[in-house]
């Protein structure tokens, strides 16, 4: 008994140690890292200070998770990330983060670093690129603040701020970086756009030349505008192309029309019909008098509140339909694209998130609607075929008994 007791000591005595040790070593790894606290989140100050104010280190910052920034405020941002020393072991640092804003200026230890969007006289458009800028060495110090100064001007133009955490590597890595994911974005809206046109071509050719309802030739309508908006929403025209606020009108006026079409192949025999018509083409021919830029970016992002009223006015008269034929698969699908589009939208427009969202499903969708639309096409095509066929074999028998009775 003694000995059992004896051996249940040592054990027990083993297992404090071995306890001991494992605490001890977490202590050794988990101290030099808690040493200099990193950060985890962006730090907001929200007002008009000036630039020399803030690059001496104001310290009235507050977690972007603590503060409420109104979605109608007018004015000046700053986000504000610190850096260790030991963050930047490159000899050519480059510093990469994401942003939504359509205008921000960043700072590193107060020297100017880059600049992008509409600030002051420099004005193009291109919010949603990543930001890839230079960091001097000579302004590396044990400490680093990066201030990245935004201009909010209303939720209709800028949501404002960095929307990732920054990165600092080489050169070479985040170049490499940078241009994959403006690559890989590109590509995707660009093969969705060509498909989509193409599509909705192939569609609209067939159905008119079957002179089959014209709800169907809306919906082709419909599919080659998201189409073109796809196109024009891979930012390669404004890439490519130096009259930028002409790209960004002809988009609007797709976004519009877009909405639009896919409104008339429901509503058929509505007063609100002629009404919309009208006013979407008064808004297409205000747009192209319109030079200025500013402007057309404003209207551009009135296309959210268009989607919210649209939305709301499909989804009646999907629910008309429904109610008369029995839920479809392309009923369901499109109260769900209008739903989650709008549910984007609104955190868009409160400044929360912007995913793109609403666009992907407004292309999936399309797709869908061409692909199903077709196949019930094909199939009643071929019923009809198959339904001739059948009638004029028997007009082919009638006739020869017909013929034989005679003789």
């Amino acid at each position: 008994m003694r000995d059992k007791n004896n051996i249940l000591n040592i054990f027990f005595e083993n297992c404090l140690c071995q306890l001991f040790l494992c605490v001890l070593l977490l202590a050794i790894l988990i101290i030099p890292k808690t040493s200099v606290a990193e950060q985890k989140e962006w730090l907001v100050l929200k007002g008009d200070i000036s630039d020399q104010e803030m690059i001496q280190y104001h310290e009235k910052f507050t977690p972007l998770s603590k503060i409420q920034i109104d979605p109608f405020y007018r004015g000046v941002l700053w986000f504000k990330w610190t850096i260790p020393k030991s963050k930047i072991k490159q000899e050519l640092p480059f510093i990469f983060f994401k942003s939504i804003s359509d205008c921000d200026q960043t700072f590193w230890n107060g020297e100017l670093i880059g600049a992008t969007g509409v600030v002051e006289d420099n004005l193009y458009y291109l919010p949603h690129l990543p930001r890839l800028y230079r960091i001097p060495k000579k302004h590396v110090r044990e400490e680093n603040t990066l201030l990245i100064k935004t201009y909010k001007i209303g939720w209709y133009y800028d949501r404002a701020g960095p929307s990732t955490t920054p990165i600092i590597s080489s050169e070479k890595p985040l170049k490499h970086k940078v241009l994959k994911t403006r690559f890989l974005r590109s590509y995707i809206y660009l093969t969705f756009g060509f498909i989509l046109i193409i599509l909705g071509l192939f569609f609209l050719w067939t159905h008119i030349f079957a002179k089959t309802e014209i709800k169907n030739v809306f919906i082709g309508l419909s599919i080659i505008f998201i189409g073109l908006h796809s196109i024009f929403y891979s930012f390669v025209p404004y890439e490519f192309f130096p009259f930028h606020s002409q790209i960004l009108k002809i988009h609007c006026i797709c976004l519009y029309l877009c909405l639009l079409t896919l409104f008339f192949s429901l509503a058929q025999k509505s007063i609100l019909r002629k009404l919309l018509f009208f006013v979407t083409l008064g808004y297409c021919i205000g747009l192209f008098f319109t030079d200025n830029f500013n402007e057309v970016i404003k209207v551009y992002f009135t296309w959210y509140l268009a989607l919210l009223f649209f939305g709301s006015i499909l989804c009646y008269y999907v629910y008309k339909d429904i109610a008369q034929k029995g839920m479809s698969l392309i009923s369901t699908a499109l109260i769900l694209t209008i739903v989650v589009s709008s549910v984007d939208v609104f955190l868009s427009i409160l400044g929360l998130y912007h995913l793109e969202i609403s666009s992907y499903v407004f292309m999936l969708f399309s797709i869908f609607v061409v692909t199903t639309l077709t196949r019930d096409f094909s199939n009643s095509y071929r019923e009809i075929e198959s339904e001739v066929k059948r009638r004029s074999q028997d007009l082919a028998q009638y006739a020869e008994k017909l013929i034989l009775s005679d003789r």
